[in-house]
């Protein structure tokens, strides 16, 4: 009986290929490098936005159109508009 690699299995429970993160914050570095740990790890899609407004949006629309919710939103506390409190 073959096992399956820890990375593997977690990969199919996840469904990863149809996964994505939000990252929100309004410092362009901080998406910037978050994104690029984040894609060079793993195999989530990854999406941003740059205040809590614009994530809420994206969040209700996706809901709107049916498709699938983020798995992980990363979220900065101190942000314009609507921080993350």
């Amino acid at each position: 009986m073959s096992q399956m690699k820890p990375k593997e299995s977690l990969d199919s429970v996840l469904s990863i290929s149809n996964s994505e993160i939000l990252i929100v914050d309004d410092e362009i570095l901080n998406v910037f490098s978050l994104k690029q740990l984040i894609k060079s790890c793993s195999k989530y899609k990854v999406c941003s936005a740059s205040n809590g407004k614009e994530a809420i949006e994206k969040v209700m629309e996706r809901q709107k159109q049916g498709y699938r919710q983020f798995i992980l939103i990363i979220m900065d506390l101190n942000m314009p508009i609507m921080d993350g409190m």
